[in-house]
């Protein structure tokens, strides 16, 4: 019975995954958003990836900074490749937190610091989080402000009407809503599923020590959590630069604001695991979003949300070079270390 619910549950994520790619094709114009792609310039690109890599690179010194802070010390390139390898992982194996368990599994097998390890990338991704919405909350005012000054300006012009845009997207939400009912009955009717989460909340009542002096250590180093929200929002802002270098040499004249208060929301939405990697989820809010912007459109949403799925992808590439070389794996026991006295195999 477990099988034929595990199954159920994939068909139902393929079919919702079908049934959104499938709206939004329908409600596209997609020579327009072809045209719209083929018009990006080449050197654009290439400055885009570039951005791209400094930004991962800003994230693997935020995750190396928070190992340091429990005591396990690990060579600043190593953070780099693995921090590479979980990108490769998460962008072509579409999942939001195979690159999360990879970094996991990485670090706990080459330390005997495993649960401070783990929960070093918990609280990695948790700042990623917070500083995505952050910036979300930080944008939409100035973005709202600024799109009530144009509706009074300009007569006619487009209304921000959100009853307008749940009558015109309504179906999809109802579905959307459907689907995850659906799932979540699944789940919690599945026994097998009921035991693993009361397997899991066991073994975090028995590990609670060891993830207070965890966060105990956090605490006690607010200058570490406040350099790696810095560092995050240095990340995040440089990715939004390389979507906007590639939008703009594509004709899109959407002033970079816009991209600052709608991307961070669809990587929110994308997070939510509805369908594997936010497939489909992702760019039906981008394209809702960007419906709504001065200068934008649908299409114009479609393009952006493909070209960002694109930067990624190729931005990834480094960590395929180093899954398939090997480099990742400690060559010699003194690159890992803990307090940089014991030596870790």
């Amino acid at each position: 019975m477990s099988n034929n619910r595990k199954k159920l549950k994939i068909l139902l994520r393929v079919f919702f995954v079908t049934a959104v790619v499938f709206v939004l094709l329908r409600s596209q114009d997609m020579e327009q958003v072809k045209e719209i792609i083929l018009s990006a310039k080449p050197f654009a690109l290439v400055v885009s990836i570039l951005i791209f890599w400094f930004s991962a690179i800003i994230l693997a010194t935020r995750w190396h900074i928070l190992l340091k802070s429990q005591k396990i010390c690990i060579p600043f390139y190593s953070a780099v490749k693995v921090n590479f390898l979980g990108l490769f992982y998460n962008n072509f194996l579409f999942s939001s937190i195979g690159g999360d368990l990879l970094r996991g599994w990485y670090i706990t097998h080459h330390t005997t610091k495993k649960l401070e390890a783990a929960f070093s990338v918990v609280v990695d991704r948790v700042i990623g989080l917070l500083m995505i919405v952050l910036m979300a909350a930080i944008s939409f005012p100035f973005v709202l402000a600024d799109h009530e000054k144009r509706e009074a300006a300009v007569e006619g012009h487009k209304k921000l009407d959100l009853s307008a845009f749940l009558h015109q997207h309504s179906s999809v939400i109802i579905f959307s809503v459907v689907i995850i009912i659906a799932l979540l009955a699944i789940l919690l009717s599945n026994r097998r599923f009921r035991q693993k989460c009361k397997k899991i909340l066991n073994k975090l009542l028995s590990v609670k020590t060891k993830i207070l002096q965890a966060i105990k250590l956090y605490i006690r180093s607010p200058f570490t959590v406040l350099i790696s929200m810095l560092a995050t929002s240095i990340a995040q802002i440089s990715t939004i630069i390389a979507i906007f270098v590639l939008g703009h040499s594509m004709g899109i004249e959407i002033p970079i604001k816009y991209y600052f208060a709608v991307f961070p929301v669809g990587w929110l939405v994308s997070a939510v695991p509805i369908t594997p990697g936010g497939i489909g989820i992702f760019e039906l809010g981008i394209v809702a979003m960007f419906s709504f912007v001065p200068e934008g459109s649908k299409e114009v949403g479609l393009a952006l949300a493909l070209c960002q799925r694109v930067l990624f992808l190729l931005g990834s590439l480094p960590g395929a070079v180093i899954h398939l070389s090997g480099t990742h794996v400690p060559k010699t026991k003194q690159e890992f270390s803990i307090d940089s006295n014991e030596i870790i195999n």
